[in-house]
């Protein structure tokens, strides 16, 4: 990134099914206006291109999925989101009954956004780049705090409340990975991020305090201890 001297701010990161790292961010110009920046770079580095988003929309992007065509899936606004194409045009939005913004996650070539809805509950929809339409896919009846990709044989991982949790859309099925209480993780409720490796699974979280810890493999390595990480059935 070389703003200049503009100020940019780093929204999300994300890695393609083809394997492009693409990186959202917004650029302040002169202190008062802000636009927003798709850069993606491909595996060796060599080729980086950057699009403007750009649309009639509001625009307070802070999440976004890519497709292996380049095509953006944008959490726009606390109630909308937009289908942006590979040179950053907005090709449709869509408003959301939800109470917080829409967020994303992706399990293999699967796009999902979830969101918390009015009316109790958790919505996840499936995202289609073709069509640039969403299908319904489950309503939960509970509340969960953050969406991550799948692993294994979940199709989604939950940060909730209490703990970790694997979920399979066909059999709904609820899997506990980790529970906080019965671990040794320490501040485990301050911005915790899940991220599937492969088989294995990684944690990081932070505090207000500025603490940080992360393990990979099958363990989460914190106090001394560990806690084995199941593979689902």
């Amino acid at each position: 990134l070389n703003p200049g001297e503009n100020e940019i701010q780093i929204s999300d990161i994300r890695k393609s099914e083809s394997g492009d790292t693409a990186v959202l961010y917004k650029e302040y110009e002169g202190g008062l206006s802000e636009n927003y920046y798709i850069l993606k770079v491909d595996e060796t580095y060599s080729n980086i291109v950057r699009k403007e988003l750009k649309g009639d929309c509001e625009m307070n992007a802070d999440e976004f999925l890519i497709s292996p065509e380049g095509e953006l899936l944008v959490s726009l606004t606390s109630s909308s989101v937009g289908f942006f194409d590979s040179d950053g045009n907005l090709i449709s939005a869509e408003n959301k009954n939800s109470r917080f913004k829409a967020e994303f996650f992706r399990t293999g070539s699967d796009y999902y956004e979830w969101y918390l809805s009015e009316n109790g509950g958790t919505v996840i929809k499936k995202a289609d780049f073709e069509t640039h339409t969403f299908s319904d896919v489950c309503t939960l009846d509970f509340d969960i705090t953050d969406a991550f990709d799948g692993y294994g044989d979940y199709d989604a991982v939950f940060s909730m409340y209490d703990g970790i949790y694997g979920y399979s859309f066909e059999s709904e099925k609820l899997t506990e990975i980790i529970n906080w209480l019965d671990s040794d993780i320490v501040l485990p409720d301050y911005n915790c991020y899940v991220y599937p490796l492969n088989k294995d699974l990684m944690l990081t979280f932070e505090s207000n305090f500025g603490y940080n810890e992360k393990d990979i493999n099958n363990n989460i390595s914190c106090g001394g201890g560990t806690c084995e990480l199941p593979q689902g059935e």
